[in-house]
């Protein structure tokens, strides 16, 4: 009530002023703060509004819901100030709007939807969902046809009619009142992290193709057995952050009988931070003159074409995954992954990746979808094996130094396409299993920013997640392009504090330490001294109680440092 009381109150401060010409700016400026309080306000508050209609009455268009004084000023407003479209959407699965985008950020897209009404559900059962689109088969983008896209409320001032729109269908949802962690959902979450799930659950569940080629309980092994090894690789100055070593603790969680080998720039950044916990942890310096000997990328990485790159790192990284499980078998993870449940139950096997319009240029088809990439996230062969040979052979000719990964998912998609496609090498094809995308990367690339919702709005989704996923890629490039941080409260966040306890605690506990330093550099700052000068006051007796209480937490830090 509050808040329809704030946009009335707005609103009729526009009335008052709109007619009046020499006062027009005034008009526009308290137009954009309505704007600007529906879309944060409204945002944080809309479970709690009465009812949607009320929030019609505010934001609503033409009169729908509102009086004629209220419809007529805001028809003219719109015309006046062309950025402002406010229109209404209709709010039930029997009606929709045939030929209309709502052109604003989906958080979240689902593949392979056959109607618009099935995406009028899913938007129903997202409790942050507000608006929906859905592109039919004849959709002009052919990787984005059947697709259903879900929106918050900022996609209602964004209302398109025209060409491009053709093949689309929109409608909206009335607000929803928003689960909490004593909801049912999130209490089967709960539960559903504590499921111990065997090897044929997860084949049962997970769509592949190929053999699993994996030895049965209690039998034999065959003669190529998968080494109960697993290499991470982290190449950069700073030590391994806590939301890394998430990655480490909760591999080691759920195998606990594997070795963990993490390849470093240098040896000395395994931080206080790192889970050193575990005796099945090695530590190896990077040497990638020694890793690439005597396998087929010997000679390209003499040849220096990799120093003109224009990723250089990403492209040695690349190569070194694919050396490393060739010489030594085993599993390759990338860092950005937080383990859910066993890979015990793979033989050979690679994770397919779903990518949206990005895996357009792709010429992989699956029974399940089109347009995938074959990812190299995850690794899992036996060593010397023939594909992972086959994948380095291609390396020089494949290689592109100016191009973004081109010896990652590109590369194992190509070469697998070709062999298992176009030569039909039936027997090495059947031998690799190719899992479905939501085996490691149940929230695809293109719906990351999920991650940083509040985790009691997604207990659904990730109750699925944990049921069905071997593993989290939560795609941390690419959060870090977006600027995206993930709070206390959010979906990534209590993953990680289910699956990675202690790597949690350190992350929540440097979140801290950081907020900390930045307090100290500001009384530095503020004060004009350096610590040194600090500490010569405060053993004179002549610092005040803000510079002491700086110096007494910078002590502690060093001292809880050195002590891990």
């Amino acid at each position: 009530d509050s808040l329809a009381a704030n946009m009335s109150n707005i609103i009729h401060k526009v009335l008052a002023r709109a007619g009046e010409r020499e006062r027009s700016s005034v008009a526009r400026r308290l137009t954009r703060e309505l704007i600007r309080q529906v879309d944060s306000a409204i945002t944080m508050a809309v479970s709690d509004a009465p009812s949607w209609a009320s929030f019609r009455r505010c934001y609503g268009s033409k009169g729908r819901g509102g009086g004629k004084k209220e419809s007529h000023v805001f028809a003219k407003l719109e015309k006046q100030l062309g950025h402002l479209q406010v229109h209404e959407a209709t709010d039930s699965c029997k009606e929709a709007e045939i030929g209309v985008d709502y052109a604003s950020e989906a958080f979240l897209m689902k593949r392979n939807v056959t109607s618009w009404k099935k995406c009028c559900r899913l938007c129903r059962k997202d409790a942050s969902c507000l608006i929906w689109t859905w592109s039919s088969r004849h959709y002009h983008v052919r990787s984005l046809r059947r697709c259903c896209w879900l929106k918050g409320m900022t996609a209602m001032r964004f209302r398109l009619k025209d060409v491009s729109s053709r093949e689309l269908v929109s409608g909206s949802i009335p607000p929803r009142v928003r689960p909490t962690a004593e909801s049912g959902s999130c209490q089967r979450f709960m539960e559903a992290v504590n499921r111990t799930r065997d090897d044929k659950y997860m084949l049962a569940v997970l769509r592949h193709v190929g053999s699993t080629a994996s030895p049965a309980p209690g039998s034999a092994p065959p003669p190529l057995t998968i080494p109960r090894l697993v290499f991470f690789i982290h190449y950069y100055d700073a030590p391994i952050s806590p939301l890394y070593s998430c990655a480490i603790e909760s591999f080691l969680r759920k195998h606990p009988d594997h070795q963990v080998v993490v390849y470093m720039k240098q040896r000395s950044n395994v931080s206080w931070t790192f889970p050193v916990g575990s005796s099945a942890l090695v530590a190896r310096q990077i040497d990638f003159q020694n890793e690439f000997v005597n396998t087929p990328l010997e000679g390209w990485y003499r040849s220096g074409a990799w120093q003109s790159a224009k990723f250089p790192v990403l492209d040695l990284c690349d190569a070194l995954r694919l050396a490393i499980i060739f010489k030594h078998g085993g599993t390759f993870l990338d860092l950005d992954v937080v383990v859910l449940n066993s890979f015990d139950f793979l033989g050979a096997s690679l994770i397919a990746v779903d990518e949206g319009s990005f895996a357009s240029n792709s010429q992989l088809t699956t029974p399940w979808s089109a347009d995938l990439f074959v990812g190299n996230a995850f690794l899992r062969f036996p060593p010397r094996h023939e594909f992972i040979q086959l994948l380095m052979k291609e390396v020089p000719s494949k290689y592109s130094p100016s191009s973004h990964a081109s010896l990652g998912p590109s590369l194992v998609t190509a070469v697998y396409t070709h062999v298992c496609t176009q030569l039909a090498f039936s027997s090495l094809c059947t031998s690799i299993l190719i899992l479905e995308p939501r085996a490691l990367c149940p929230v695809y690339l293109f719906n990351r920013q999920v991650l940083s919702f509040p985790w009691t709005h997604r207990c659904e989704q990730m109750e699925e997640i944990v049921s069905t996923s071997v593993g989290l890629h939560w795609w941390n490039t690419h959060h870090q392009l977006d600027g995206k941080t993930h709070p206390s409260s959010s979906m990534l966040d209590k993953f990680m504090s289910l699956a990675c306890p202690r790597s949690h605690a350190n992350l929540t506990g440097s979140s801290g330490r950081k907020k900390e330093e930045e307090e100290d550099a500001s009384v530095w700052t503020e004060t004009g001294m350096s610590y040194e000068q600090a500490m010569r006051q405060a053993l004179a007796g002549a610092a005040d109680s803000r510079v002491v209480a700086a110096i007494r937490r910078r002590a502690a830090r060093e001292l809880a440092k050195k002590r891990g």
